[in-house]
């Protein structure tokens, strides 16, 4: 058993507070105060986290390490990136985040940072003194993702961690490591991973806007027009990386990103039938194959919303559902957990669930703009 003055160490070592790490470990701040204090002693699972941290601020510091790999989400179609130890598995791109804000470089005064080419704007950056462009996506993790071509052009070889990514049945190998990252003249220290397969057509990958340096990132989709009004919508980017909206309705929670990435919006299996329920919807037409990631497709259906399901100016009244086709996968593998048959018999109901604001829905606005400070959504929209 570790002593509180073991995890008073280790947290002021890795330059966090109490309520960083409770966020970060996934812990309520009482208890975290209590390890602090010597109420209680410290989970295992807790100071083995801490540790990873501490040895990320100030490499002196050694002890046990650890695995971070892409994962599915838990109740989301998106791939994230988890931190395994030993058997005890975390979602941390909370930890990665927080990691990348304590420990880059000092920086110049922030600049406001505006994206055009419809939406979909790039940025030039340099990793491990070479030049990448990069296209930043709302709905990117808060790491560096780059497709394989490109980490060999770059030089850069896979560190200690290892790293998965998951999109259904399909199991792709990577690497991972951290990197400077630099943006004309500031710098950021960042997760960098990569994969088998290509991730990104037509650049060398993808960045989240909440990984820049600048204070508000601006993406512009097509010229003002007197009929745009401007309107606000809070976000969390901690728990998931991406750029999260929580929607709340009387028993249920659906987390709602915003893709420039995908042309359609769409929802898991479990936040398509909170989407069919709450809003008195139908499954229409056949089966189809949507590209998740990787150019992986899965099967959807579309879901007809009666009332459209609304979030800021968006009012979205058709979705790309997730389906369970087949009892298995191809080659007997299972299908992914969170893919369910979406019926209204269905006796549990599901309590969280995912959805995705896509391109088409985002391209009808002027520009979209993420607020650093304030943690939202500045939408100019019709």
């Amino acid at each position: 058993m570790q002593p509180a003055s073991e995890f008073s160490r280790l947290r002021a070592s890795a330059g966090f507070s109490i309520d960083e790490v409770a966020e970060a470990a996934g812990f309520s701040r009482r208890t975290v105060y209590r390890w602090e204090q010597g109420v209680t002693p410290p989970r295992r699972a807790a100071m083995r986290l801490l540790d990873t941290m501490a040895r990320e601020h100030h490499p002196a510091v050694t002890g046990a390490g650890g695995e971070i790999r892409p994962c599915m989400l838990e109740n989301t179609h998106q791939f994230g990136f988890c931190l395994r130890f030993r058997n005890l598995r975390l979602q941390v791109l909370s930890v990665i985040s927080v990691i990348v804000m304590c420990c880059s470089p000092a920086a110049a005064a922030a600049r406001d940072l505006t994206l055009d080419q419809n939406g979909s704007g790039t940025i030039q950056a340099l990793i491990n003194g070479r030049p990448a462009t990069l296209r930043v996506d709302l709905d990117a993790p808060r790491v560096v993702t780059l497709n394989p071509a490109a980490a060999e052009r770059l030089g850069l070889h896979g560190g200690m961690f290892s790293s998965q990514a998951v999109v259904g049945p399909i199991r792709l190998k990577g690497s991972v490591l951290r990197k400077e990252v630099t943006f004309g003249e500031k710098t950021v220290v960042s997760w960098i991973v990569w994969f088998e397969r290509e991730y990104a057509p037509g650049v060398d990958g993808v960045i989240s806007p909440a990984l820049l340096p600048d204070d508000d990132i601006k993406l512009i989709f097509r010229a003002p027009r007197l009929t745009d009004r401007e309107s606000y919508v809070p976000v969390d980017v901690t728990r998931t990386g991406g750029i999260t909206y929580a929607f709340h309705s009387a028993r249920d929670l659906i987390q709602t990103s915003f893709s420039t990435r995908l042309p359609r919006s769409s929802a898991n299996a479990v936040g398509g039938s909170i989407l069919l329920t709450g809003f008195q919807g139908r499954l229409i037409g056949d089966p189809q194959t949507s590209i998740i990631a990787f150019g992986i497709g899965r099967p959807v259906r579309t879901a007809q919303l009666n009332r459209p399901y609304s979030v800021g100016p968006f009012k979205v009244s058709e979705f790309d559902v997730r389906i369970e086709g087949l009892a298995q996968g191809a080659n007997n593998t299972p299908l992914d957990p969170d893919e369910i048959i979406v019926t209204a018999d269905r006796k549990q109901k599901p309590k969280s669930g995912n959805a995705v604001i896509g391109h088409e829905e985002l391209s009808k606005c002027a520009s979209v703009t993420f607020i650093k400070a304030t943690s939202r959504l500045v939408l100019l929209c019709p």
